[in-house]
């Protein structure tokens, strides 16, 4: 078929960069083998075009490769890969990703592929440390929304959102009042009543559908 041909040419030498990218185009799981070597490929260009396959694999054999993809020029291409391919051991990694990248819209995806797995605590509680950066901020409140929902830990995560409703950037607030909905958090009722009177339109409106699917009023009693 098809993929035979690319891969016969690939390593027969015949437009090999261009056998790659083919094999791309139609899915690299039709040949995950061939394009895991090619990602390793001395040729910069090779390597590249290889990545750009992988980022469309959902084989898991890919998963390692695409990892170690993440501490590269090619990260972009990896978060896409590992996004695709939804597998556990790409937590740490991702969890890293987020809080070194400079590029926004890699952060942004490093942060989907994270909430797309449902991770426990126990596998980021590093991730959710203190900090000064407000785009890590941001992103924590944002994340605590999608950990596993049976995996409280005696309430640590809802707690951790419950602060993060007074931080002093509107958008940590906002992501936390939607995180604690999300996540149905009875406790922290009293701190959504309040966030009801943030001078934020989003965070307002936020808190109130948090309050909604908890079931709590929106107002104070």
């Amino acid at each position: 078929d098809a993929a035979d041909g690319l891969v016969a040419a690939y390593h027969a030498g015949r437009a090999p960069v261009r056998a790659i990218w083919a094999l791309g185009r139609i899915g690299a799981d039709h040949a995950i083998d061939t394009v895991l070597a090619a990602s390793n490929h001395p040729d910069p260009n090779m390597r590249a075009t290889a990545a750009r396959a992988l980022a469309t694999a959902t084989d898991p054999r890919a998963v390692p490769r695409l990892i170690d993809l993440l501490d590269g020029p090619h990260a972009p291409l990896a978060v896409r890969g590992l996004f695709r391919t939804a597998d556990p051991r790409a937590i740490p990694a991702l969890a890293r990703l987020v809080t070194m990248t400079p590029d926004r819209s890699t952060r942004r995806l490093a942060g989907r592929a994270l909430a797309r797995l449902r991770p426990r605590w126990t596998q980021l509680s590093g991730f959710f440390y203190p900090s000064q950066d407000v785009k890590i901020r941001r992103i924590q409140a944002w994340l605590l929304g999608y950990l596993d929902p049976n995996d409280n830990l005696a309430g640590y995560p809802t707690q951790r959102l419950t602060n993060f409703i007074a931080d002093r950037d509107q958008l940590v607030r906002a992501h936390a009042a939607a995180s604690l909905g999300r996540r149905r958090a009875a406790t922290a009722v009293d701190a959504l009543q309040q966030a009801l009177s943030d001078m934020s339109p989003k965070v307002r409106a936020n808190a109130a559908t948090a309050l909604g699917l908890i079931g709590a009023p929106t107002s104070r009693q």
